[in-house]
């Protein structure tokens, strides 16, 4: 009896995957729809990246503290 039950259930599920197959909407949830190619036109440039000034930053002496070191 259990083994009836498990295949009316296993057939009703398989029943409305396919039945749910057929809607653009559970389609394209599920990924499975057509695929659409980008739009060459929607690109959007953007301004190149720019290196932010040194102001002065000399590199540490090796051995010297930390200056964000706790005193």
């Amino acid at each position: 009896m259990g083994h009836f039950r498990r295949f009316w259930a296993g057939a009703i599920l398989v029943a409305a995957l396919v039945g749910l197959s057929g809607c653009s909407g559970v389609r394209d949830t599920l990924g499975i729809g057509p695929l659409t190619p980008p739009d060459e036109f929607a690109v959007v440039t953007k301004a190149p990246l720019v290196l932010p000034p040194d102001f002065g930053l000399r590199p540490p002496n090796p051995g010297a503290p930390r200056p964000t070191a706790p005193q």
